[in-house]
């Protein structure tokens, strides 16, 4: 009688079966993808000009947003002034403009870029930023590590933007306090799935 193959050989195949899936998954997982583009493909200037590609795409919907908001604020139904217009359909990039006047530092973790500036001044500043993006739904939090910041939506909902006295990366003490000793922070991150993170490290 022909006998089949012994089951430690059966099991051993599985698991390498299973482990090569895991490293194709992990490999797939790894990549970041930007609006359709493999930017693992890219070199560090193309992911450079990417990422300011898509600046430009977000800048353009910010000048609408912050716009509309501006003119819902005014509560009049008569026409503004042409100039006054100008200025408000050009909020958005102008305030993108004050954010990024540094040279941005970009880094990759899992399949999310962050794009970060560096910015003069301290929560307060952070706090200001925050409320010229006009966001909707605000809300005030605190966590239990004693983290305080501001949250609200821009963008009809499309993007997040935070606003924290102090960075994430803030020391805990053995007791479980948190040292506040981390950069008050202004965070802008996709509600749809998007790939790119920008935040904004202030430097009191």
């Amino acid at each position: 009688m022909r006998r089949g193959l012994p089951v430690s050989v059966i099991l051993l195949v599985v698991y390498l079966l299973v482990q090569n899936a895991e490293c194709e998954n992990n490999r797939t997982q790894e990549h970041v993808i930007v609006d359709g583009i493999d930017v693992e493909k890219l070199s560090d200037a193309e992911v450079y000009d990417l990422l300011n590609a898509e600046d430009v795409k977000f800048t353009g919907e910010l000048d609408i947003w912050i716009g509309k908001q501006t003119l819902k604020d005014r509560h009049r139904v008569k026409r503004v002034a042409p100039i006054v217009a100008r200025v408000a359909w050009a909020a958005g990039r102008a305030l993108f403009r004050s954010l990024a006047k540094s040279t941005p530092r970009i880094t990759r973790s899992g399949g999310t870029l962050t794009k970060q500036f560096f910015k003069k001044g301290g929560f307060e500043t952070a706090k200001r930023d925050f409320h010229r993006f006009k966001p909707a739904n605000v809300k005030q939090f605190t966590g239990k590590n004693g983290q305080q910041g501001y949250t609200g939506k821009i963008l009809d909902g499309k993007y997040q933007v935070t606003a924290r006295k102090t960075s994430t990366h803030g020391k805990v003490t053995n007791n479980g306090n948190v040292v506040q000793n981390g950069r008050p922070t202004l965070e802008i991150r996709s509600n749809t799935g998007g790939k790119v993170v920008r935040k904004v490290r202030y430097d009191q």
